[in-house]
């Protein structure tokens, strides 16, 4: 429950791995080109092909996050070759998770959970691309810096919580939302049926934002008739990180 695998994109869309719930799936941006990117290939040269339904055949926000790596000079230089690409941009996800759970032990008896991790970076993410999610950039580039300060700032303007949830049930929180700077949640959880070739979670999770009595807010959630545009606001039935 502690272990985040973060798995590279662009290696095999096709293994179980990199289209885990579990897992947090890592695109790239090219540092050197930030408004360019890369997207998984079936063959060296290829185009993506993010329309071929075999490479996200639910349609799930894949990859979740994006890093850059363009070029990297990997220390010592005389041991290791220059590389980029998702070869580059895992590792620095990877690394900036145990940085955060470092930070998050500093302030907690414990370390956080993985999904807790995963919804941290997910929940921090710079927008990239039309805003929203997509399944180019996923929820956005990561930005350590400012899931540092969430971690930081619990209790004063941010909260992180790891609760349970009984079957058919619903856990309620209130929270006071600021005049300067949008309410935003982030939600996620573990999948123990973490099996790629079915499309519906074993356990779905719905989050929304009430004031008093009515619905004022609603998850991102891909829309299935339209795939490779933005993500919109709406109940989702087919991810396990809701924002």
């Amino acid at each position: 429950k502690y272990h985040l695998p973060c798995i590279a994109f662009g290696n095999n869309t096709n293994h179980p791995a990199a289209k885990s719930y579990n897992s947090m799936v890592v695109g790239v941006c090219l540092s050197a080109h930030p408004g360019s990117i890369t997207v998984p290939q079936d063959k060296p040269g290829q185009a993506g092909l993010l329309q071929n339904n075999h490479l996200n055949p639910e349609y799930r926000i894949l990859p979740n996050i994006v890093a850059p790596s363009y070029n990297t000079t990997p220390f010592p230089t005389d041991k290791y070759g220059i590389f980029g690409g998702t070869s580059g941009s895992s590792p620095q996800v990877a690394g900036s998770t145990i940085l955060l759970q470092q930070l998050y032990g500093d302030y907690h008896p414990t370390f956080m959970k993985s999904t807790t991790a995963k919804a941290l970076m997910i929940h921090t993410a710079r927008e990239a691309g039309a805003i929203g999610p997509d399944m180019i950039f996923g929820y956005g580039l990561l930005d350590i810096e400012k899931a540092a300060k969430v971690i930081i700032n619990e209790s004063l303007s941010t909260d992180i919580i790891e609760d349970n949830l009984t079957a058919n049930t619903t856990n309620t929180y209130t929270v006071t939302a600021s005049n300067s700077q949008p309410l935003e949640i982030t939600l996620a959880w573990l999948s123990p049926n973490d099996n790629d070739t079915i499309i519906e979670l074993h356990n779905d999770l719905d989050v929304v934002v009430k004031l008093n009595s009515t619905i004022v807010g609603y998850p991102w959630s891909m829309d299935l008739s339209e795939p490779l545009i933005p993500a919109r606001v709406a109940i989702n039935t087919i991810k396990n990180t809701k924002d």
